[in-house]
């Protein structure tokens, strides 16, 4: 026991180290929260074979949910904090990326490894970064479309307006000719 009889520290038979837990499931198991200055994850390629870069991270990634919770109270003593939470739900990531989501064999219960998400957010960006190129390009062609049909438009209408000249000058010389006509029409009546 520890300080005003809460656990500090205990190891069990199954040598899992429990921190504020008399009843540790996995390796380190910590009630409360963990500070610490800084965390380091074994990435060095020479450790790792069948590498793929992952694909359609952003079609996954739409799949799932972020979420604001409060922990149930029926929990406290696993020490969730009492205030608003923000997350994901672990049965849904384990729908789309099942290697997020750990579920302890003696509890059933899920966690979801959250650093795992930026290697997703990476490819996600990534992808909708190729959208928006092919969108602007696509926006680019529209754009320079449009100019040309605004300089189309504008040919028209000079030539609409040389066609209304040409008419309304066909028009002055019919009537002129019906009047000539008519005058000599007239003369030989």
């Amino acid at each position: 026991m520890g300080v005003n009889d809460t656990i500090a520290m205990v190891i069990n038979n199954d040598r899992n180290i429990g921190v504020g837990t008399s009843t540790p499931t996995e390796k380190l198991e910590v009630v409360g929260n963990i500070l610490a200055s800084g965390t380091i994850t074994s990435s060095d390629e020479r450790y790792k074979r069948d590498i793929k870069t992952l694909d359609r991270a952003l079609d996954k990634l739409m799949k799932l949910r972020g979420v604001s919770y409060f922990m149930k109270d029926e929990f406290k003593e696993k020490g969730f904090g009492d205030g608003l939470q923000i997350g994901v739900i672990a049965q849904e990531v384990e729908k789309v990326y099942p290697e997020l989501v750990n579920t302890n064999e003696k509890t059933g219960y899920k966690a979801v490894d959250y650093s795992k998400f930026t290697p997703i957010l990476i490819e996600a960006v990534k992808e909708q970064q190729e959208q928006i190129e092919a969108l602007k390009k696509e926006n680019n062609s529209f754009k320079a479309e449009n100019t040309t049909v605004k300089q189309s438009v504008k040919q028209l209408e000079i030539e609409n307006q040389e066609l209304k000249q040409n008419y309304n000058q066909l028009k002055s010389e019919l009537e002129q000719i019906k009047l000539m006509l008519n005058k000599q029409d007239l003369g030989t009546k």
